[in-house]
């Protein structure tokens, strides 16, 4: 009970402290308003407050006065620029090959992207804006270490390997709501470009940090933020094959609350009978910050649908019996975030995220209808202390829960059950800072894997008892810059827990994760006054 008035003094003591409106422009060396760039307020534990400058480059955030707090400007295809916060500012941008951000995938601590060991890439609105891809999978096609696998035409089954890791290896979050199916699987073919602000992706595993399904690596889909000052985009276009795609999205504040949403449709006949495919998507985001404290709930949903006429064209051996007009897919997924945030000290700061994802899929062929169902839920409570200016920690507890349900996954008296498996796990993730030159990271993460009973199915798969596993996964990371030279390496331990099927058809009752290790190092060089960047990267796993 002390405690929680402590805490609830703390909470107060913040929301009373004074704010300043912090209104500025970003333009580049020629004076030309550079829109999109990201502008963060940043504090000694992290972003404060961030927005994107709309199209005339100006901007417009609260922050709170605290010491130590900046202004953080970003861009792609310009450095970095860092200012003390004034009330109005106009910050000019240097031409640079890089594109950064404060806050990436990679760390519980906000770390930019040019301070980490690992090897980082970031889509940034202006690139999605001006590649105008409908679909996100066609601008990760692009991203060094990254290839695609995907079966047909668009809303084809994608599977994404990075670096060569299976396409179960890869973390998969939309606005941080992991999106993973059980055991690790995702479709890549469905997330519509239109709703994303940018797109991290780290290569090299990250379970020390969101554990298991991050072998490979992680992708963050970040969606729209909002906008100030207020802006809007409209897209409609049209093709052949009777393609047709409409887009509307937007934000502004309004009455103190961030508020982003956006509205999309995409869908096309194919080249062949049964080969359409359409996608809606509708997204919400609401933000409301309090002096020191802030809120974010997200919301996005997502139906599509997609023919599968099976292979069709070339058949020189005769083998092909003709275009299947009866197999067709659906999937329905939808994800939720609740994000609570709170500088209760200039040095310390709490968090608390609540998650849920839910997707329905099923499958139509001549054999009849087969569905799958996968769920996952998740709390985490993180505290990150500033112990100096060069020594930052976080600590952290996560519980989640994720469950599939399958109709070949069966019991047996042929009824369909759901697999159910809980992840309780603590990790420590410390920072420091040497120099302005010497960035190294090192945490660990202890994982507590619980599988709840599985019936027998008669046949071959004998009764499972319930079962628990425990697994710690470590990772050290480290980046040296000296001049327009970057050094950078990684280690790290990734797992991946055994998917439904994995479980449903074994006779093994005590089946364990798959584990990786993997070591990467490289160097990054700037050439011509800054105007080329040379990265080359040795990974091993």
């Amino acid at each position: 009970r002390r405690i929680s008035d402590v805490s609830a003094f703390c909470l107060f003591f913040s929301a009373c402290l004074s704010a300043a409106e912090i209104k500025g422009k970003v333009v580049d060396p020629s004076g030309a308003p550079v829109a999109g760039a990201q502008v963060s307020v940043v504090g000694r534990v992290g972003v404060q407050n961030q927005t994107a400058a709309s199209w005339n480059g100006a901007f417009e955030l609260e922050a709170v006065e605290t010491p130590g707090a900046k202004l953080v400007v970003t861009a792609p295809g310009f450095s970095t620029q860092t200012l003390p916060l004034e009330s109005e500012v106009t910050v000019r941008l240097e031409i640079a090959p890089q594109i950064d951000s404060v806050r990436v995938v990679g760390s519980a601590i906000d770390v930019p992207a040019s301070q980490q060991g690992g090897s980082v890439s970031v889509i940034s609105r202006q690139e999605i804006r001006e590649r105008n891809q409908a679909l996100a999978i066609d601008l990760l096609r692009e991203v060094p270490g990254l290839a695609f696998s995907q079966t047909g035409a668009t809303g084809g089954v994608a599977g994404l390997f990075i670096r060569g890791g299976y396409p179960t290896f890869n973390l998969v979050e939309i606005d941080g709501v992991p999106v993973n199916s059980f055991g690790g699987n995702f479709d890549f073919a469905h997330i519509p470009a239109e709703a994303l602000d940018r797109v991290e992706v780290i290569s090299g595993p990250q379970s020390a940090i969101y554990g298991p399904y991050a072998n490979s690596g992680a992708i963050n889909f970040v969606t729209r933020e909002p906008d100030s000052p207020a802006a809007i985009d409209i897209l409609a276009e049209g093709g052949s094959n009777y393609e047709r795609r409409f887009g509307i999205s937007g934000g502004g504040r309004i009455a103190g609350f961030g508020i982003a949403a956006s509205a999309s449709r995409l869908a096309t006949d194919g080249p062949v009978a049964n080969s359409d495919y359409h996608n809606e998507d509708l997204l919400l985001n609401l933000t409301r910050h309090f002096r020191r404290q802030m809120l974010a709930l997200h919301g996005d949903f997502d139906s599509n649908e997609v023919g599968e006429p099976g292979p069709w064209g070339s058949n020189p051996k005769h083998t092909f019996t003709g275009i299947d007009t009866i197999s067709r897919s659906k999937n329905n997924f939808s994800d939720y975030l609740a994000h609570y945030q709170a500088d209760v000290r200039d040095r310390v700061r709490a968090e608390l995220f609540g998650t849920f994802f839910l997707n329905n899929n099923g499958y139509q062929s001549a054999y009849g209808f087969a569905f799958n169902r996968d769920l996952r839920a998740q709390g985490e409570a993180r505290t990150i202390v500033s112990v100096t200016r060069h020594y930052t920690a976080a600590v952290g507890v996560s519980d989640g829960l994720e469950e599939v349900e399958n109709s070949y996954i069966t019991d047996a008296d042929y009824q369909t059950f759901p697999i159910r498996r809980r992840d309780t796990a603590v990790y420590l993730e410390n920072r420091w800072e040497l120099g302005g030159r010497l960035f190294l990271n090192a945490g660990v993460r202890g994982e507590f894997i619980h599988t709840a009973s599985i019936p027998a199915d008669g046949f071959s798969r004998p009764f499972f008892p319930a079962q628990t596993i425990s697994s710690a996964n470590p990772k050290l990371a480290a980046a040296y810059v000296w001049g327009r030279t970057r050094w950078h390496s990684s280690f790290g331990t990734g797992i991946r827990p055994a998917a439904g099927f994995d479980l449903a058809y074994t006779n093994n009752p005590a089946l364990k994760p798959e584990r990786t290790r993997s070591f990467d190092a490289g160097v990054e060089q700037k050439l011509f006054h800054d105007r080329l960047s040379l990265d080359g990267t040795y990974f091993y796993r």
